[in-house]
């Protein structure tokens, strides 16, 4: 069975299911990235969510973002994203040398898929995600709410 499926052009409704130009439902089907050999152990787990952001396959066990797997290609985006606090960066950086603050997005850190440890270093952070290490992963803020029309008129008049 190939891995990579050829999909026709989509929409895709708030619920995510993927609508054909006709809006006839058309099943979502799930991605294959670079690292499935990794990705198994998450996939696993009842708990787990898995979501397309900033062009990375991420990963959720619970409310938590715990991984973002990029596709392979260009530094930065060729390895793997770690969703930590700030606080976790001196510990895990200690603990895993090839893991650095991402360029973009420095409160995360990358782990190069083209650094000599990747391997290692990629199984030895997923087992911790899986035995559910609270330095690993981040709860993502609840999005805000945008104001719409209706909202500023309701504002006007005194209504929240």
């Amino acid at each position: 069975m190939e891995a990579r499926m050829q999909t026709r052009m989509s929409k895709v409704s708030r619920t995510g299911i993927r609508k054909n130009s006709s809006w006839e439902p058309v099943p979502v089907v799930q991605r294959a990235v670079a690292w499935d050999w990794l990705i198994d152990g998450l996939r696993a787990r009842p708990d787990c969510l898995e979501r397309r952001m900033f062009g990375t396959n991420a990963f959720y066990l619970g409310e938590k973002i715990v991984a973002c797997f990029t596709k392979e290609g260009d530094e930065p985006m060729n390895g793997i994203l770690w969703p930590v606090e700030w606080e976790a960066h001196a510990r895990l950086t200690a603990d895993y040398p090839a893991l650095a603050p991402h360029p973009l997005l420095t409160k995360w850190l990358y782990l190069s898929s083209n650094d000599e440890t990747f391997d290692a270093t990629a199984r030895a952070l997923i087992a911790r995600i899986l035995r559910n290490d609270p330095l690993l992963g981040v709860i993502p803020k609840p999005r805000r709410k945008s104001k719409g029309i209706r909202s500023k008129a309701s504002e006007r008049k005194g209504k929240k």
